[in-house]
């Protein structure tokens, strides 16, 4: 037996022991090699899941908003009053929202005030920003893409992403808002949301769907679709879904016509916009008439009760704007020049041509006159006040003592008689 060392210089070795430390060593290192690699694919992960359902960017902005009481006035418009200046951004549209408008640039969505105050604005990052809006929120989305936002005036409803591209959509009047996405084996389907975005009904289609409605009461939905016959003709079709019951519940057809609008009424009437006629549909789909176009038409605008249609000859040298009542009653009105663009309301209308805006009474006689700067390319009517927007500027026009252009218009006409019967 070997004899401990006595020099005090002498080192002994313990070759289990250090084996022992070896082992340890080597499996606390590989633990933490498993540690972070779990680290990295849960935070992957995580960051996926949020990607595919939530706009990662908008909820860095919202976020932003709530640590910050100023944050809602940190996008371009920065403004208490008009006019507001557009220098920084592309202005895409304005909508009546309330009391006010909607401000759509390429960079964001602002709600403005008759007064030009700003109650809330958002950054929205999306390529091809699509405004739709209710009487109490709005959505947008980017079609083609695959965000989306539901706000009211002053803060977010519902957000996210859809797995599937975004084709198009609609805001619903108070609680309601529904996407149109592609999907696999179908020409398109409807997803239906609710307070918060509770999905209420969904929807796969084989037409091709052109665009959908909701009902003043938020109850019913109308979507209106393409669909060939067994002739090869080209028919427009109108679903009717009940939202309570979350089932479809009638469908009607308007043979040789392309579908372009649909909008539901007041009193529960469809109005279906086409390429040569308006379709009017009862509020049970049993009865269905037509309105044809006397010229082509160039322009439309829905209200809760009526249908604003703007036609024109092919030289565009003057134009009729006929406003179509739940029934198919129909009033008319001439106006000189093409019409630039149109702003229906429930104090009238007002319209953009040969360089004024001219405002109707809801009877089309004509009671005010403003002349425009030639850039102005929108309106908007609220209020009894008369808004432009420019490529720069979106501006109120001074009220002016109504100076009546007889010139520019003729009487306007009444018409009693209902659409013709298919």
């Amino acid at each position: 037996m070997r004899k401990k060392a006595n020099n005090p210089k002498e080192t002994t070795y313990d070759i289990e022991s250090y084996r022992r430390k070896k082992k340890r060593e080597k499996r606390i290192r590989r633990l933490l090699q498993l540690l972070a690699v779990l680290l990295l694919v849960g935070g992957a992960a995580g960051f996926f899941y949020l990607y595919s359902r939530y706009d990662l960017g908008a909820l860095l902005q919202s976020g932003q908003a709530q640590s910050d009481a100023s944050a809602s006035q940190s996008g371009t418009v920065q403004t208490g009053s008009f006019p507001v200046y557009l220098d920084a951004v592309s202005p895409l549209e304005i909508e009546l929202f309330g009391d006010g408008m909607i401000l759509l640039t390429n960079e964001e969505a602002a709600v403005l005030g008759g007064d030009g105050s700003v109650s809330s604005q958002f950054v929205h990052t999306y390529t091809n920003p699509v405004l739709r809006t209710g009487d109490s929120r709005y959505l947008l989305y980017d079609r083609g893409g695959y965000g989306y936002r539901v706000q009211n005036a002053r803060e977010t409803i519902a957000e996210g992403r859809t797995t599937d591209t975004i084709l198009s959509g609609a805001c619903g009047h108070d609680s309601t808002f529904a996407l149109v996405t592609s999907a696999s084996r179908y020409a398109g389907s409807v997803q239906v949301y609710g307070k918060n975005g509770r999905e209420l009904l969904s929807w796969y289609s084989s037409e091709q769907i052109i665009d959908l409605a909701f009902s003043p009461d938020d109850r019913y939905l109308a979507v209106a679709t393409v669909v060939f016959d067994n002739a090869g003709s080209l028919n427009a079709r109108v679903h009717l879904f009940d939202l309570d019951r979350e089932e479809e519940v009638a469908s009607a057809d308007f043979s040789d016509a392309v579908p372009l609008a649909v909008n539901i009424l007041e009193g529960g009437a469809v109005h279906l916009v086409t390429d040569t006629f308006l379709g009017i549909l009862s509020e049970d789909f049993s009865e269905q008439s037509k309105v044809p176009y006397l010229q082509t038409l160039r322009k439309y605008q829905f209200s809760h009760t009526a249908t604003l249609l703007v036609t024109s000859s092919a030289n565009e040298v003057s134009s009729t704007l006929s406003l179509v009542s739940e029934n198919g009653e129909k009033k008319e009105q001439t106006v000189r020049n093409s019409v630039t663009d149109v702003s229906l309301s429930s104090e009238g209308l007002c319209v953009l041509a040969g360089g004024s805006a001219r405002v109707y009474s809801p009877e089309l006689e004509m009671v005010q006159t403003e002349q425009v700067a030639n850039d102005v390319f929108q309106i908007l009517y609220s209020g009894g006040e008369i808004y432009t927007m420019s490529s720069s500027m979106l501006d109120q026009l001074s009220r002016a003592s109504g100076e009546t252009d007889s010139a520019s218009s003729a009487p306007a006409q009444t018409s009693s008689e209902e659409g013709s019967d298919e």
